[in-house]
């Protein structure tokens, strides 16, 4: 076996003897002057069995003046100088200086001086990657601090290499030292180490690093979690044979310890959260495959300085690279149609984007006006304002949205408290969720004929609106859309309305009347629920289901007619009509569920239809003026408290 022979030379009388012997050093004062900067030989190519390898000199930081330990393996012989403590020996040598520790290995050896333990690994040792193990001989730089005489087996490192673009395992040479002790320099140092035999272990197995399911259609498969712990992750391109075409939410959340992750070409979908949180990560190559970043997908990776969205992308998710708090360098492509809400909030490159101009504008989308106020115009020739794109500007009065733009992102004006008018052209076609949500100050609302759909909660709790116009198209008024307009008296819905949602109209207290058009078909859970100041309700024949709480607390109402073709009507329809004394039902009704007329306390007589089979728990719970009611010939049971607290009822037929 070959040796590498190497000689020193020493400043200032140093003398180094033979290999195991001991190296004096002129005696010193104390001193905490400066001393001078220490080299250090280090080369980080990889060796094999035999070879000599001459190590390449490079520049540490100043070393420090005092407590500089240097530990050489095997026999080793002990000298303490100026509060210095040297070991040395043959084989193995640990040199610290500067502030920079850099240990060598062979033989196995642990050794605590002044306070640091360093502890060096046995014969080959093992790098691993994310997905393959490779074993070289040489020696390797060990970061771990162990107890005196504990073993601590060496995990390596992997590193992605720009020139390969693949990831290989780091091996570290053997490197000759220099360092500063007090007033004497060691200038040279040359360290006979020699190579053994390389070995090379099995790879780990990528079914058993990462959970995953096959797609339904049985042509790809999706990462469901990573069990990894490693610096560099390369994602595999197939599992049990299929393309991996999605990774999944959360898969990476939160794995500080990655520093590099390679993406293979199959992918098409990355999941929300993805990533988010991986601070280590400094740089990301998305392939060309990916059409859609999910939300939050990189969120908080503080590392990424900056990020190439590939052209095949279509779709940029809800805060997919917030709070990146070093990206300064974005591209997207001209392909990329929907960028989500503070897609880049927090970002350094947004912070540029809003310097240049307070509207920032992406392929045609308004993606960010946090920092508008007062009168504001959106520019023409943008096609759609995103989501968030407004949210929160307190400062904002009054918009005009230029013809050509067709959608209004969801929260695009969210929590707009000073915005009084908003102008909308008649190109447009759909509200998003939320987007006018919380614009208290708003008073005025005419949505354009072209709009198809209003998303749910699009004017929550606009309190001061009082006027509005709906198109005749639209055919759903989604899930709260209007709920908590307090000061609407009068809306005329449009004559396409097919469904009226969930808390379409829940606390819209000043309104008055309600005429429901024809053709519509089912009114939601609490779509007018604490509508109080409702005195009329119409109700067309082609509503076949009045949804629970439908009409809940509409206490104003004295008369009702419910028309034939309603089937059904949900628990507590018209719980706490108050002043409601008489109702009439249609013949074909089926069910009258749960607590429908609870807390009537005005009804005084009631018939009920022929194709009613049970009276439901409660229906009359608590109509305590109820003097008689009369029950349907085909009636089968009747339910547990159902006329609980009529203490008026004198006749049952």
């Amino acid at each position: 076996m070959k040796k590498q022979r190497i000689t020193a030379m020493l400043a200032a009388g140093l003398m180094l003897a033979n290999a195991g012997g001991t190296l004096q050093l002129p005696v010193c004062a104390e001193t905490n002057a400066a001393a001078p900067p220490a080299a250090i030989l280090t080369d980080t190519a990889a060796i094999t069995a035999g070879d000599t390898t001459t190590a390449a000199a490079s520049t540490a930081p100043a070393a420090q003046t005092d407590n500089t330990t240097t530990t050489k393996a095997s026999s080793q012989t002990t000298v303490t100088l100026c509060s210095t403590v040297v070991t040395t020996g043959t084989g193995l040598t640990t040199t610290k200086a500067g502030g920079t520790t850099t240990t060598k290995a062979t033989g196995l050896t642990t050794t605590k001086a002044g306070g640091t333990t360093t502890t060096k690994a046995t014969g080959p040792t093992t790098a691993k990657t994310g997905v393959t193990t490779t074993t070289k001989a040489g020696s390797v730089t060990l970061t771990n601090t162990v107890e005196t005489g504990e073993t601590m087996p060496f995990t390596g490192s992997t590193a992605y290499s720009e020139t390969t673009k693949a990831f290989v395992a780091e091996t570290t040479k053997p490197a000759a030292v220099s360092t500063t002790y007090l007033t004497t320099t060691v200038t040279t140092v040359t360290t006979i180490q020699t190579a053994t035999e390389a070995t090379t272990t099995p790879a780990p197995n990528a079914e058993n690093t990462f959970e995953y399911t096959v797609n339904e259609d049985g042509k790809g498969v999706k990462i469901t979690k990573y069990n990894g712990s490693y610096n560099a992750v390369k994602i595999p391109a197939k599992l049990e044979g299929l393309p991996v075409t999605e990774i999944g939410s959360m898969v990476f959340m939160g794995k500080e310890e990655i520093e590099a992750i390679a993406i293979p070409d199959t992918v098409m979908v990355i999941g929300s959260n993805a990533f988010s949180g991986c601070t280590g990560l400094t740089k990301v190559t998305i392939p060309d495959s990916v059409t859609l970043i999910s939300s939050g997908a990189f969120g908080s990776c503080t590392g990424l300085t900056e990020i190439t969205i590939p052209e095949n992308v279509t779709e940029i998710g809800s805060q997919a690279f917030a709070s990146c708090s070093a990206l300064k360098t974005v591209s997207i492509p001209a392909n990329t149609a929907k960028i989500g809400g503070s897609a880049f909030r927090d970002t350094p490159w947004l912070k540029a984007q809003q310097e240049k101009n307070p509207l920032v504008i992406v392929n045609q989308i308004l993606i960010d006006a946090a920092a508008a106020s007062g009168e504001v115009k959106v520019p023409d020739g943008v096609t759609a304002v995103g989501d968030m794109a407004f949210s929160g500007c307190r400062a904002l009065t009054s918009v005009t949205v230029p013809e050509g733009v067709k959608t209004i992102g969801e929260s695009a004006f969210y929590n707009c408290t000073g915005l009084v008018s908003v102008k909308l052209p008649s190109t447009l076609e759909s509200i998003g969720y939320q987007a006018f949500g919380m614009c208290s100050a708003l008073t005025a609302v005419t949505v354009p004929s072209g709009v198809k759909e209003v998303g749910g909660s699009a004017f929550l709790s606009c309190e001061k609106l009082e006027t509005l116009v709906l198109p005749n198209e639209l055919t759903v008024i989604a899930n709260s859309a209007f709920a908590g307009c307090r000061a609407l008296t009068a809306i005329t819905l449009p004559e396409g309305l097919r469904t009226i949602d969930a808390r379409a109209f829940t606390a819209c207290s000043a309104l008055t009347d309600i005429v429901i058009p024809e053709g519509t078909e089912s009114i939601g859970f609490a779509a007018f629920a604490g509508c109080s100041g409702l005195t009329g309700i119409t109700i067309p024949e082609s509503v076949t289901t009045i949804g629970r709480g439908a009409f809940w607390g509409c206490a104003k109402i004295e008369s009702f007619h419910l028309p034939e073709g309603v089937r059904v009507v949900g628990i507590s329809a018209f719980h706490d009509w108050t002043s409601l004394k008489s109702i009439r039902l249609p013949d074909d009704m089926k069910q009258l569920l749960w607590g429908a007329f609870a807390g009537c306390k005005s009804l005084r007589s009631i018939e009920l239809p022929n194709g009613l089979k049970t009276i439901a728990a409660e229906t009359f719970y608590g109509c305590a003026n109820l003097k008689s009611i009369s029950l349907p010939k085909n009636a089968s049971g009747i339910e547990s408290g159902a006329f609980f607290g009529c203490k008026s009822l004198k006749s049952i037929e």
